[in-house]
């Protein structure tokens, strides 16, 4: 079309119709890729929370229970949900509140596992003889308070400690 020796331009309802169709489908993928991308990152911060927390907890507890001089409580052969032992002639104990894994020395109480991760399960049974150096079989289960699409991550410890 013609007015006064100029051409008009413009799109046609077609045009604009497989440009916005290609729109949508590059719009669809670059959300796809970006769950993707979240669900991964929050996969491996549960699996890593979990591990990490896991390993300093059993290390924790290798190293108190290896300095200690006495288990006070579980009794032999008891299963309990509560560790008291004697370190240098002070008392310390760990027990479970609230998904956290506390140790108690001379009134102050830490905890032991971090934010990203809840304690359950926590099981202590004392190993061993009378006459002889006791132990301690340590069971918990970690699980990641990271929503995920497909649930919490859970893992379960188990080890058994000495004194030396």
């Amino acid at each position: 079309m013609k007015t006064s020796g100029k051409k008009i331009h413009g799109y046609s309802i077609i045009e604009v119709i497989i440009y916005i169709g290609m729109l949508s489908v590059f719009i669809t993928v670059l959300t796809g890729i970006f769950v993707s991308t979240i669900d991964a990152k929050l996969e491996s911060e549960s699996i890593s929370d979990i591990e990490q927390d896991g390993r300093f907890i059993v290390a924790k507890l290798a190293y108190e229970i290896n300095r200690a001089q006495n288990i006070e409580t579980p009794a032999l052969g008891i299963t309990g949900n509560t560790l008291q032992i004697t370190v240098d002639s002070l008392a310390e104990s760990f027990a479970l509140a609230n998904g956290k894994l506390h140790i108690t020395k001379s009134d102050n109480t830490y905890d032991l596992n971090g934010h990203g991760t809840a304690i359950s399960n926590l099981t202590f049974q004392r190993l061993g003889n009378i006459n002889g150096k006791n132990s301690i079989k340590m069971t918990f289960i970690i699980t990641s308070t990271t929503q995920r699409v497909t649930g919490p991550e859970t893992k379960t410890f188990q080890t058994t400690l000495a004194i030396r």
